[in-house]
């Protein structure tokens, strides 16, 4: 029942007839990207993501070094208000003399209240081995419905670390997406099923008075 509940939501979502454009957001991260001594490949100004550069080379405020473990820093892209999300785009920087390389996959989740995210959707990046700026642009296998957060999960480098130069994400505003129910929170934002509630008390008569056994009394 509760699929069914999900797939009516997920029909009725977007506004009919509207074409999907670059979303504006704002963004953060779970873990802020460190700047290297050098100076670069931090974020401090949160801005690196979100503007165009016309220029692909890597400079102390344009590119962010992302990769496994300590590198691996988890975007929050921010929008203002319920969103149907259809596209998401990267651009990175491949510098081989720097040891930073093309990423092989990123990993993009979302969410409608930035606490519970779903749709773990996993998108193989196509590198062509050219040095420089690129653009990896992904049609989203099921489009995230309702959603007011998407976040960049992981951006995995064939090798070492890859160089992030921003992110564009297309989508268009969400029509009625209401509160959801228990059975779509437990469905999209894999929630674990309420408890049973714990079973009565015993109880026992003594001398025909029924009365309730509460804390040995």
């Amino acid at each position: 029942m509760w699929r069914a509940a999900v797939a009516a939501l997920a029909a009725s979502a977007a506004l009919p007839g509207a074409a999907a454009e670059d979303l504006r957001f704002k963004y953060y991260y779970v873990r802020q990207p460190v700047t290297w001594p050098s100076g670069y490949y931090g974020d401090n100004t949160l801005t690196q993501l979100s503007e165009y550069r016309a220029y692909g080379e890597i400079t102390s405020d344009y590119g962010v070094a992302w990769g496994a473990g300590d590198s691996d820093w988890q975007a929050v892209f921010c929008f203002d208000k319920p969103m149907r999300v259809e596209k998401f785009t990267l651009r990175y920087i491949v510098k081989t003399e720097w040891s930073k390389f093309a990423p092989k996959e990123i990993v993009v989740q979302a969410s409608r209240d930035g606490a519970h995210f779903f749709g773990n959707t996993v998108l193989r990046v196509e590198h062509n081995g050219n040095e420089g700026r690129h653009t990896a642009e992904f049609t989203l296998p099921r489009p995230f419905e309702c959603a007011r957060y998407v976040k960049l999960l992981r951006v995995v480098p064939t090798r070492q670390l890859s160089v992030v130069g921003g992110v564009s994400i297309d989508g268009v505003p969400a029509g009625s997406c209401g509160e959801p129910t228990i059975a779509q929170r437990h469905a999209r934002y894999l929630l674990p099923p309420p408890q049973a509630l714990p079973p009565p008390p015993p109880k026992r008569f003594v001398a025909g008075i029924d009365f309730v056994l509460r804390g040995g009394h």
